[in-house]
């Protein structure tokens, strides 16, 4: 039970979902809930954006997933783009 509350309660990411702070998602012209495009320099994979403040500026926290993994790599330099 403790699990499904955690998973449903947005504490964790869920997969194929990125979370960016409030400036870089204005930038990109991205809402809470948003569908987006993950791009790196290996591919890129469709997304849900969450919105957080506690995300640092510039950086893209993301969920775990098969998707995710084969795009995200060490150190790969990720870019969230509306779809």
């Amino acid at each position: 039970l403790m699990t499904k509350i955690y998973q449903e309660s947005n504490l964790r990411l869920a997969p194929n979902r990125v979370a960016l702070h409030p400036a870089d998602a204005r930038a990109a012209n991205l809402r809470d809930g948003a569908r987006a495009i993950l791009q790196t320099r290996l591919g890129k994979c469709a997304v849900d954006v969450t919105v957080d403040p506690a995300v640092p500026p510039g950086a893209v926290l993301v969920g775990s997933s098969p998707g995710i993994q084969d795009v995200c790599g060490p150190a790969a330099r990720a870019k969230v783009v509306r779809v």
